[in-house]
């Protein structure tokens, strides 16, 4: 069974819409739409800090969500794949266990590697994720 794409991205008549992308970090400021010790996100697409609990979250959740929503648009498949939860969480945790970036075309397979980073602190900011984009994009679209 292949995996499943983004749950919070639609396909409409005019393209695609992210329908909650960032909702994180709003989700973990409000006291009142968490429980303690829980955890909010969709696993295949968290980040590693995401999934550990650090607070409070950084754009860097964002940018490691997109490059994942990214990759799957590519590749059709997700940076970790496990069939257990559990074993999904701890590949999506371990600095040892890179994403898997099989099948990502040469012409974006830094921006995605940077992206996917397992520190926040190595990926790029979102405007230089934009940037990044418009450098490598060819005018024949």
């Amino acid at each position: 069974m292949p995996p499943a794409p983004p749950a919070n991205i639609l396909l409409g008549p005019n393209g695609p819409k992210v329908i909650d992308f960032g909702l994180a970090v709003f989700v973990e400021a409000s006291v009142s739409l968490t429980a303690a010790n829980t955890v909010v996100g969709t696993p295949s697409y968290m980040a590693p800090e995401q999934a550990n609990g650090v607070k409070p979250l950084t754009a860097a959740v964002d940018v490691f969500a997109l490059g994942a929503v990214l990759l799957f648009a590519v590749t059709g498949h997700h940076p970790y794949q496990a069939d257990n939860i559990h074993v999904l969480f701890h590949q999506v945790t371990d600095p040892a266990t890179a994403p898997d970036l099989t099948d990502v075309p040469a012409e974006i397979l830094p921006l995605l590697t940077a992206m996917l980073a397992h520190d926040a602190l190595d990926r790029p900011s979102l405007p230089e994720v934009v940037q990044r984009c418009r450098a490598s994009s060819r005018p024949e679209g």
